[in-house]
């Protein structure tokens, strides 16, 4: 779902607000890193099929946008 949703809106910064809001259906927990958790994960799985392409973003501050051509 993750990176369905982050597909659906390449090129827009992410809130982690906005991420559990529309992906787990639920508020931020300041204290969880269950975003940043998946996006490593997202990246090794990209970086695993031998596409050693920065496509996640991470933008500080503000939150993680994909770019995809």
């Amino acid at each position: 779902m993750l990176l369905k949703y982050m597909i659906q809106n390449k090129g827009i910064v992410l809130t982690r607000g906005m991420i559990m809001e529309h992906v787990w259906n639920t508020d931020v927990d300041p204290f969880s890193n269950t975003i940043e958790s998946h996006i490593v994960n997202l990246r090794k799985k990209i970086d695993s099929v031998g596409k050693k392409i920065n496509m996640i973003k991470t933008i500080p501050g503000r939150g993680y946008k994909i770019d995809i051509k």
